[in-house]
């Protein structure tokens, strides 16, 4: 079974939140709220896993996820 959570281990945990709610279509403010950070942290998540997974934005990444059964 593929999840998110077996991804890379030095992942934290916090991006690997942030990812699961990006997939599932969630914008940085509800993000934030939901996670209890700040939306600049949800930013600097989701620009690093822009950059580690290659897609150009957070529907392409919430494509990505998707597609490669990460959830």
């Amino acid at each position: 079974m593929s999840s998110i959570y077996a991804l890379s281990p030095e992942w934290s945990l916090p991006a690997r939140d942030v990812l699961y709610e990006v997939a599932h279509g969630k914008f940085n403010t509800e993000i934030s709220r939901d996670l209890f950070i700040t939306e600049a942290s949800v930013k600097t998540h989701v620009f690093k896993l822009l950059g580690k997974l290659d897609p150009q934005d957070c529907g392409q990444l919430a494509i990505y996820v998707r597609r490669t059964n990460l959830l």
